[in-house]
Formats: C-alpha cells, sequence, structure tokens
C-alpha cells in the first residue's frame, strides 16, 4: 500500500507542486504499481522454470560426464592391461631366451679348477688315510702275533 502522505511531501518538495490525496495522480501510482507486481510475478516464475530448467540439465549433464568419464577410465584400464601384457610377454620372450643361451653355454671350464681341486684333496686325504690304516693295521697284526696288545682294550 502507498504511504500517500510521504508522497505528497515529496511531491511538494521537489516538483514545488501541490497534490491532494484524492488526486486522480494516485489512481495512476497505483495502477503502475499493480503492472509492476504482475510483471514481478510473471518474471519469478520465469525465473523459476530457468531454475528448474537448469538443475535438471546440469543433472542430465553431469550423469553424462559420469558416463563419459567411466568410459574413458575403463579404456585407459583396458589399454594398460593390453600394455602390460604385451610387455609381459616380451619379458618372458627376452628372459626364455637368456636362460637358453645360459643352459647352452658350457660351464665346465668355471667349474674345472674347483673339480680338479676337490679330486685332488680328496685322492690325498685318501691316500694318506688308506696309509695309515695299513701302517696301523701291520703294526696290530706284528703285536698281535708278538702277543703285546690286550684283549680286553684292543691297544698296547
Amino acid at each position: 500500500m502507498l504511504d500517500r502522505d510521504r508522497m505528497i511531501a515529496e511531491v511538494l518538495e521537489r516538483a514545488k507542486a501541490r497534490v491532494d490525496r484524492d488526486d486522480p495522480a494516485f489512481v495512476l501510482v497505483e495502477l503502475n504499481r499493480l503492472a509492476l507486481e504482475d510483471a514481478v510475478n510473471a518474471l519469478a516464475a520465469r525465473v523459476g522454470t530457468i531454475v528448474s530448467q537448469l538443475e535438471t540439465a546440469g543433472r542430465t549433464a553431469g550423469a553424462s560426464v559420469g558416463r563419459v568419464a567411466a568410459a574413458h577410465a575403463a579404456e585407459a584400464f583396458a589399454n594398460a592391461v593390453r600394455n602390460i601384457r604385451k610387455e609381459g610377454r616380451g619379458v618372458q620372450a627376452e628372459t626364455r631366451a637368456t636362460l637358453l643361451r645360459e643352459a647352452a653355454t658350457p660351464k665346465r671350464t668355471a667349474m674345472a679348477p674347483r673339480w680338479i681341486a676337490f679330486v685332488l684333496v680328496t685322492v690325498i686325504a685318501a691316500s694318506f688315510g688308506l696309509g695309515l690304516g695299513l701302517g696301523a693295521g701291520s703294526r696290530i697284526n706284528a703285536a698281535t702275533h708278538a702277543g703285546v696288545l690286550d684283549r680286553s682294550c684292543g691297544s698296547r
């Protein structure tokens, strides 16, 4: 509702014109006010419709973006799996080739000095042990024939 007294005072101050409370100008002001209210209400309804449409479009776009992102992620994952498998086959082939090369390379030359040393030490130890055994056995036989050994303990 209009504050007519305030409006009358403002018109008098600004325009230096006198307006009464029943002046037909107030009817025009009320008509303008009603028209403005209708326009504001129509604009508010239109803005509400636009906001609803934007929200719907946003949800649809969000869902679309989600689907597109999921599709890109799935494609990237599938590419990564393919690359890993491809590289794995390459590493497997390289490993197999290396193992076959290593298996075909004779290793006797590297092990020969060790085997020769082992065989020599074994032969010397066996010969030494055999010599001790033969020597001890001949002394025992000689002592037994001489009757020197004590039968209960088996030594001199």
